[in-house]
């Protein structure tokens, strides 16, 4: 069984609309709140969906066939409700999963008509309750997992304290996935528990303390947290590659076609998900690389065609 750690959120994306004649604002009318008629007339670009990095992970994992419990926290609102029943839908199992009174964690991102993000506001106290004791409460499920995966998302004394009681000497195998540039951060005292570490290179560079830019670089941050004792090193990069280390295999991959990873696409929570599950099948680390690679292009591929229809 795999167990995943961190962020259950919902995120609501909103494409602004080019600015009428005479308005200020882009998709306001001249008042800046356009006129009624055109509140009538016109419907933004809005979506929402569930998300979070350890949700993804773990909903990709149950969706290839894998025995996945998920442990997070969320409010006990109608997004929180909406949260557990598409990860019980998945077929992800949620005892894990603690409600909360309040609000479940939810991010608002605007996008201009290039596509980038304006203005980014977010909720995500309720992940806060992620805390030691918490983990604590679930330990049946951890004893049981033979791999653990957190995000970076959960308190720093919960990363530290997964890394202490499960990591590297206690024979479990604990994956870390940054998720973001604070994440990396908070996993700076943590990073000998790790069994597996899957940052991005900017989140390399503030894990290593080292300009991660190079081949020779990132081969230098491979070898630092092999020191560190770290036994598997996926690095993501802008563009698409993918650098991989474990021992002394290691090496690039680049894609036929860019490959956008990052926090908005979920391609790189699809490669998280498939650097676990090739390790519980057992396979080496180039061919986990690849595996990774090739189910990240799937998934954009996918959402490209959705886009188009």
């Amino acid at each position: 069984m795999i167990a995943v750690i961190g962020c259950a959120k919902e995120t609501v994306r909103v494409k602004m609309r080019m600015p009428r004649e005479g308005s200020s604002h882009i998709g306001m009318g001249e008042s800046g709140f356009g006129s009624k008629a055109s509140w009538d007339e016109e419907d933004d670009d809005i979506k929402a969906k569930n998300s979070g990095s350890a949700f993804n992970i773990a909903v990709n994992l149950a969706s290839w066939g894998y025995d996945t419990e998920f442990i997070s926290a969320v409010g006990d609102d109608t997004v929180g409700m909406a949260v557990k029943a598409e990860l019980e839908s998945a077929g992800v199992g949620t005892d894990g999963l603690k409600i909360f009174p309040g609000s479940t964690a939810i991010d608002v991102e605007f996008f201009n008509i290039l596509g980038d993000i304006e203005m980014f506001r977010s909720n995500r106290a309720v992940l806060k309750n992620i805390t030691p004791e918490l983990l604590k409460e679930k330990e049946e499920i951890l004893e049981s997992a033979e791999i653990i995966v957190i995000d970076g998302t959960i308190p720093q004394e919960s990363i530290e304290y997964m890394s202490k009681k499960y990591g590297n000497d206690s024979g479990k195998k604990l994956f870390f996935d940054p998720s973001d540039l604070p994440g990396s951060i908070k996993a700076a005292e943590a990073v000998s528990g790790f069994y597996c570490v899957m940052p991005g290179r900017m989140e390399a560079e503030a894990m290593t303390g080292e300009t991660v830019l190079s081949e020779e670089q990132l081969s230098e941050a491979g070898e630092f947290f092999s020191k560190a004792g770290v036994h598997k090193v996926i690095i993501t990069i802008k563009g698409g590659g993918l650098y991989y280390k474990e021992g002394s295999c290691e090496g690039i991959l680049r894609p036929e076609r860019m490959i956008t990873f990052g926090s908005t696409s979920g391609a790189g929570d699809i490669v998280s998900a498939a650097v676990a599950a090739g390790t519980v099948d057992g396979e080496s680390i180039d061919k986990i690389a690849g595996r990774a690679m090739d189910k990240a292009a799937e998934f954009l591929a996918d959402v490209k065609d959705e886009k188009l229809s």
